[in-house]
């Protein structure tokens, strides 16, 4: 029997992140199984214009038919907690993102990774861009779900290329942290695409949309897509794509992977139930190897079970740095 316990490397199907707080982001493509909080797309329609809406919602004051930057302070139905601290109120921009509190000074249209040197502190940028609002089918609409404990905006907006509106339409939806438990009591933040065209190119501006979170303090956070780039786990943005951003309670994880084969003759057995002493399990495939993904650190032991076979245990297993292997 070989086992080898590499550590952990991001793959599809695998999370954005944790930063240095502890958040991560989960999408609908991710691995439900391994990853039980992964999202499902779910559009929630609250435009009060739009035939297929489940709410109405408000539309916020902003210029129509022209580009006007515009940041807007609003109060929150109940207090969003975002990297360890409250805020009873979020500013919501016309370009694409909100951040913590009042920073309506700033109406950033000019894109940047998070955190970085150019954009609000605690930002949220579901889609950070040189927005605009060309007819009076846009809009940016708020509405306070009180019934589901949640709090949603939605943008209806354009990017220009080569003189081109190009239609966009994104949300981000806020969780009431009293109703909607994570591993560190902050806020569930669900970002949600219904249209993208993430295609504007003007230099002055950069190429393309940014998306992710930055901390309150500007030192932490996590860049989902920034210059038309992505890290090895995000999908692109496209339309019915769901990211959810959430916390875990930090701690190193590592990997566990091998195959079990028969003694007698190194043939490769199918369906075993392979299991540790603190609660990770898989089970082989047809060839013999199976996966465990983000097992906890430490000491611990591996079970070998199959009908027909005896019980293999192996005691005192550690994670080491690199890779371990067991003939």
């Amino acid at each position: 029997m070989h086992f080898s316990l590499p550590v952990g490397v991001s793959v599809a199907g695998d999370p954005l992140g944790p930063d240095e707080y502890g958040y991560i982001a989960l999408d609908n493509n991710d691995d439900d199984v391994l990853w039980a909080d992964a999202p499902e797309y779910n559009w929630i329609e609250i435009c009060p214009w739009e035939d297929m809406r489940l709410f109405d919602g408000t539309a916020l004051d902003i210029l129509v038919g022209a580009e006007g930057d515009t940041s807007i302070l609003i109060d929150l139905p109940f207090p969003l907690r975002y990297y360890g601290e409250e805020f009873s109120e979020i500013t919501v921009c016309t370009n694409g993102w909100i951040a913590a509190g009042d920073q309506t000074s700033l109406v950033n249209q000019q894109n940047w990774v998070l955190p970085g040197f150019d954009g609000a502190y605690g930002m949220m940028a579901v889609f950070w861009d040189r927005l605009h609002f060309e007819s009076r089918s846009d809009g940016l609409i708020v509405y306070d779900d009180d019934d589901s404990d949640r709090y949603i905006i939605e943008w209806l907006c354009t990017v220009e290329d080569d003189g081109e509106a190009n239609q966009n339409k994104f949300q981000v939806v806020l969780y009431d942290p009293d109703e909607y438990e994570t591993a560190t009591g902050d806020s569930p933040i669900l970002f949600q695409y219904h249209t993208v065209n993430n295609v504007q190119n003007q230099w002055e501006a950069n190429a393309r949309a940014s998306t992710g979170i930055s901390s309150p303090d500007g030192m932490e956070g996590l860049t989902y897509t920034y210059w038309g780039q992505y890290d090895d786990p995000c999908p692109e943005l496209q339309g019915g794509l769901a990211i959810l951003w959430t916390t875990v309670a930090y701690e190193e994880t590592g990997d566990i992977s091998g195959q079990v084969t028969r003694y007698i003759d190194s043939t490769s057995v199918e369906n075993v139930l392979v299991t540790t002493s603190h609660g990770f399990l898989a089970h082989t495939g047809s060839d013999g190897n199976y996966h465990m993904w983000n097992v906890a650190l430490g000491e611990f032991d591996l079970t070998a079970t199959a009908g027909g076979y005896g019980e293999v245990i192996i005691e005192g297993l550690e994670f080491p740095e690199g890779e371990l292997e067991i003939e």
